[in-house]
């Protein structure tokens, strides 16, 4: 199968999982799927130069699987997203699935 090489970027579903901590110093697991863009290593190193909470909302486009307390779906919006990433814990686990997403596929070769 041949290479195609693509002008524009394209979207990929990914599992991000999150440690929340809880009481007795243990952390519960939660996840979700979030839909990076794949962009190029050079406008990513732009991006990662920058703060975090920048480069998570530019390489995000959208979830599955985020609800709020009473079990609603939580849509993804630019607000919701800024709310939900401002969380130090998801945002980590984002960036962290991220760099899977990113490199992963390196190492797996």
């Amino acid at each position: 199968m041949p290479f195609v090489l693509k002008k524009k970027d394209s979207t990929h579903k990914w599992p991000v999982t999150v440690s929340i901590p809880v009481d007795g110093g243990k952390f519960r697991k939660e996840s979700f799927t979030i839909e990076f863009v794949k962009i190029g290593r050079s406008r990513f190193n732009e991006l990662a130069d920058q703060d975090e909470m920048t480069l998570v909302l530019s390489i995000v486009k959208g979830w599955e699987g985020v609800t709020d307390e009473e079990g609603d779906d939580v849509p993804y919006t630019d607000e919701t997203a800024a709310e939900l990433f401002d969380d130090p814990f998801v945002l980590r686990a984002v960036i962290n699935a991220y760099a899977d997403f990113f490199q992963g596929a390196q190492s797996k070769n």
